[in-house]
């Protein structure tokens, strides 16, 4: 099952979503503009989260699966985990209350623009998994520390680009 391109997009008064788990994949901008979107259940079987699905849903705080095997969440105590095995681009662009994104050992790539503008984001470890970090993905968050996996192949031009507090760098060897 697909959520399909543009299927929510611009819902205003949306703040609450749970999706069937039968889901594989979101769709292209899905969700773009929900401002209200406080919280979205997403199935543990998605593997794709395509370009813009939540782009401008500037109220975003929690998304996690009903399997639990999901979750970005302000609450940056929480330890489970992305299923996702691709995050589009732009896929949380501008999600300015989305402060923490723990990535499971599924994620392969992270598209560009992925996560910018995120303001209150602030991860600190990419997953070995993880091959390809796109352009500007984590442009404008608020990391301060991030150890990078040993499995990355690349990073795209200023994927780390304005983190005015970001200090160290590290890579696993």
């Amino acid at each position: 099952l697909t959520i399909g391109r543009e299927a929510f997009t611009r819902c205003d008064n949306l703040c609450k979503i749970v999706l069937p788990e039968s889901l594989i994949t979101l769709g292209e901008y899905a969700f773009y503009g929900c401002k209200s979107l406080i919280e979205i259940f997403i199935p543990s079987k998605v593997i794709s989260i395509n370009q813009a699905v939540f782009e401008g849903c500037s109220n975003l705080k929690k998304v996690y699966s009903a399997g639990e095997k999901m979750e970005m969440s302000l609450d940056a105590r929480s330890q489970e985990t992305v299923a996702a095995i691709k995050i589009g681009d732009r896929a949380f662009a501008e999600c300015k209350s989305l402060a923490s994104v723990p990535f499971s050992e599924n994620i392969e790539y992270i598209g560009n623009y992925a996560f910018i503008n995120c303001v209150q984001l602030n991860i600190s470890t990419i997953p070995d998994c993880v091959k390809q970090i796109g352009r500007q993905a984590f442009h404008g968050c608020a990391l301060d520390e991030v150890e990078i996996g040993s499995g990355l192949e690349s990073i795209g031009d200023n994927a780390f680009d304005s983190n005015v507090e970001l200090k160290t760098n590290s890579s696993k060897t």
